[in-house]
């Protein structure tokens, strides 16, 4: 008889903690999809944008024209914008150490200068300051 007792003790404790288990099992899994749920529906302000690409376009003034459009996922100025565009197209890039256009491609300032504009109209500020967002149109032009 005590045989039985512990034996029926034992497995009362087994199934205690069996229990206890998967209790443990079901709290962590409400913790996780909690927090599952609050990062998933936290979507960042850039792509809550309708247009989030950017679009460069680099006029040579003798009608050679490169464009290039690509979506941007964070926060960007306008001369990264540009950078990326070199990287796509695979031209030369050089600005002086005071934020003008140096060079693109080997096209230097001489009796015409590289300038920039913002959404069609021209920029004076530096294009290494002048943030970007969805649906800008930069354009850097020889004239």
């Amino acid at each position: 008889m005590q045989f039985l007792q512990k034996s029926s003790f034992r497995w009362a404790i087994l199934f205690a903690v069996f229990l206890g288990a998967v209790a443990f099992i079901f709290i962590l899994n409400e913790s996780f999809n909690n927090d599952f749920l609050s990062y998933s529906q936290t979507i960042p302000a850039v792509f809550k944008e309708k247009n989030s690409f950017v679009r460069v376009t680099v006029d040579f003034g003798d009608g050679k024209r490169r464009a290039f459009e690509g979506k941007i996922l964070a926060p960007i100025t306008a001369f990264e914008a540009l950078q990326a565009s070199q990287a796509a197209g695979g031209f030369s890039l050089k600005v002086t150490l005071t934020g003008d256009i140096a060079d693109i491609d080997g096209v230097r300032p001489g009796e015409k200068q590289w300038k920039w504009y913002l959404n069609g109209f021209q920029e004076e500020r530096l294009i290494l300051d002048v943030p970007v967002s969805g649906g800008d149109k930069v354009l850097v032009k020889y004239e």
